[in-house]
């Protein structure tokens, strides 16, 4: 299964698809939110959006998630970032709107409709494995 890296940024993207593929998921990172489209629904576990200023793709955070909205409307999503989970819930509110960013301390919320698990860079780097299972769960992997 494929996983989108659907807003990428360079400073995540490595340590990103290395733990992607430590899940057994195959990263695809996109140059451009058209190519959304080239990819069958059926191919795909989820995505990734970066929570970052600057990406490889041009669009903020919230048009991303409006155009991930639009093709895959109930693919689970995952935000990376690297700022902590509450500066994030809050700083990206007005982004996310009417979606709930959980970290994986919170596994009633995983998978949910919704619900956007997120991924602090920190925890890629320590190979978090309450993150991989809250990754795997929410991805529908288990």
């Amino acid at each position: 299964m494929k996983v989108l890296l659907a807003r990428p940024n360079d400073f995540l993207v490595y340590d990103m698809s290395a733990w992607l593929r430590s899940l057994g998921l195959e990263p695809v990172r996109l140059s451009k939110l058209s190519e959304l489209t080239a990819h069958p629904v059926t191919e795909i576990a989820g995505l990734v959006l970066s929570s970052a200023v600057t990406s490889a793709i041009p669009e903020s955070l919230g048009a991303a998630m409006g155009a991930v909205r639009k093709v895959f409307p109930r693919k689970p999503v995952l935000i990376s970032g690297l700022a902590r989970l509450e500066s994030a819930r809050v700083g990206l509110a007005r982004e996310l709107e009417g979606a709930t960013l959980k970290g994986p301390a919170e596994p009633a919320a995983w998978g949910q409709p919704g619900v956007l698990l997120y991924v602090h860079g920190d925890q890629l780097h320590a190979r978090d494995p309450d993150l991989q299972k809250a990754a795997r769960q929410h991805l529908g992997l288990d």
